[in-house]
């Protein structure tokens, strides 16, 4: 399955042709890493992607429903009072919400005690967004 289609994509930035009629499928599977010397394009392709730059008419990139790319900025500006953390929660919704979890988990745990603990259904209630205990005999 292709996760995202770069289909004759000409991206000019300025005076300056980036790339010309660029075709590139990323599989469902795939894991890549773009390698080139200093402003050979390698940012510019990742912003095309992600849609903070648009081909020239004609070119077009598709991501299959479902597909999410991240992308962390060359020179990111990051408020000094975040910590590494948060900005990466910031960055995925359904990481904060996994967070979210495991806080309940541990209050659930410093509520009930340790001994009660294998009573939270991790296949039903903590990845489902909601705990569910039930009685240990």
């Amino acid at each position: 399955m292709i996760s995202i289609t770069v289909s004759n994509a000409t991206l000019i930035l300025g005076a300056h042709a980036i790339f010309r009629d660029l075709n590139w499928e990323i599989q469902h599977d795939q894991k890549i890493g773009l390698i080139g010397p200093n402003g050979a394009g390698k940012s510019s392709l990742f912003k095309l992607i992600i849609g903070e730059h648009s081909p020239e008419k004609g070119g077009a990139v598709i991501r299959a429903r479902g597909v999410t790319v991240g992308y962390l900025s060359q020179h990111p500006e990051f408020e000094p009072e975040k910590t590494a953390l948060t900005l990466a929660l910031e960055g995925n919704p359904r990481l904060a919400e996994i967070e979210a979890d495991l806080r309940r988990v541990l209050h659930a745990h410093r509520r009930i005690g340790a001994g009660h603990l294998r009573c939270v259904r991790q296949d039903r209630g903590f990845f489902a967004g909601r705990l569910q205990h039930r009685h240990c005999r």
